[in-house]
């Protein structure tokens, strides 16, 4: 019988960990924003502070500089980086809890 609870428990922490594990998929999380006339550099900021997960990318891959203004609402992460760089061949990837962003192949 404690052999069994064991079993069962065991499996338990197993799933929670997984769960948890995914939901720190910074890519999967739901944001909102409003962002009028700002340069991707401080939108990338704005979405770090609100996921908690830098991004490292290469600088020429990207021009920080550039001015966007853009609507966010009820988007995973993933999504959002889509429509910000949508003009863009680009990968986003999580490595480390870290928002990764390269070229497509």
């Amino acid at each position: 019988m404690k052999q069994n609870f064991t079993k069962i428990l065991l499996f338990l922490c197993l799933i929670s960990a997984s769960l948890i594990l995914k939901a720190q998929n910074p890519l999967e999380k739901t944001i909102s924003f409003s962002i009028k006339n700002q340069p991707i550099d401080s939108v990338l900021h704005l979405i770090e502070d609100i996921t908690g997960s830098p991004f490292s990318y290469s600088n020429n891959i990207l021009n920080n500089k550039e001015i966007i203004s853009i609507k966010i609402k009820n988007k995973t992460v993933e999504e959002a980086l889509g429509k910000i760089f949508k003009d863009k061949k680009l990968n986003f990837l999580n490595v480390d809890n870290h928002i990764v962003i390269k070229r497509e192949n």
